[in-house]
């Protein structure tokens, strides 16, 4: 299984027009830890989760569930609608 929790933030993200330092201000970590994220070199860690999904009016299942196997892997058109 492939997740694309990190590439979910950074489009949910650049939709508030938020950078990364300002999300990990809001979320108390570095930066950095931000990009590791968004660049799927690490995940978030698993408290966090409720946090960012809060942050963002969605739901931990939609930061965590496997938008590949839903044959999305050209475009975040299901990213976009589950995070309306």
């Amino acid at each position: 299984m492939s997740y694309i929790t990190g590439k979910l933030i950074k489009t949910l993200r650049e939709k508030q027009n938020m950078t990364q330092k300002q999300l990990a201000e809001l979320l108390n970590i570095s930066d950095k830890t931000i990009s590791k994220w968004e660049n799927e070199i690490t995940m978030p860690d698993i408290m966090l989760l409720p946090v960012i999904a809060g942050y963002f009016d969605i739901t931990v299942d939609v930061l965590t569930v496997d938008y590949i196997s839903l044959d999305c892997r050209e475009s975040y058109q299901c990213i976009s609608k589950c995070s309306k």
